[in-house]
């Protein structure tokens, strides 16, 4: 169990060490994300009409509502002649990398890190390669059942969802090398 603790958390901390490369000097964290033409106008008619933080999609019905055949096809209609669109909203600002923050990525990535080294540990007669691959194919399986649906739905951009999934394989290789090297694929 001792391993396991220490695979997660040295792991996690190889995660959160490849997602500060990743972001800040790869830039790989940023693909397809661009900066808002006509912003301050467009920042001002938001605060105008948003007072509430939210998750919105446009066009839009509210959820939980069954629509008449009028209006699913009056939202069809809207749907097919664009704009659409998701966006995160905060009508407050805040620091843009405040400690809690980061304190908080580190503990996602110990905790995930932390989970592979459970499934590792559950794994036996597997050589150090093989666990490895295991461990980014995990960062896959991470992509796919979360950043392919953004794109498939909402259209997320291709590059973003491509730099999302060699985000995904390099940093869990990169922790896969240290957390495979840790949790030993011998037999109990």
């Amino acid at each position: 169990m001792a391993k396991v603790l220490l695979a997660g958390l040295l792991g996690g901390l190889v995660a959160f060490a490849w997602g500060a490369v990743s972001h800040m000097v790869l830039n790989l964290g940023s693909m397809g994300i661009q900066k808002l033409p006509r912003e301050a106008a467009v920042m001002a008619t938001l605060s105008e009409e948003l007072s509430e933080p939210g998750l919105f999609v446009f066009p839009g019905v509210k959820p939980g509502v069954e629509l008449s055949d009028d209006e699913q096809a009056q939202f069809d209609a809207r749907y097919r002649k664009g704009p659409t669109g998701f966006l995160v909203y905060h009508p407050t600002g805040r620091e843009p990398m405040p400690p809690e923050r980061l304190g908080l990525q580190v503990a996602s990535d110990v905790v995930s890190a932390l989970i592979a080294a459970v499934l590792l540990s559950m794994m036996t007669r597997v050589g150090y390669l093989r666990r490895v691959l295991f461990v980014t194919l995990l960062g896959a399986f991470a992509w796919a059942s979360t950043d392919v649906p953004m794109w498939n739905w909402y259209r997320f951009p291709d590059d973003f969802t491509v730099g999302r999934l060699l985000d995904q394989l390099a940093c869990w290789f990169a922790a896969g090398l240290v957390i495979a090297g840790i949790v030993s694929g011998k037999p109990r």
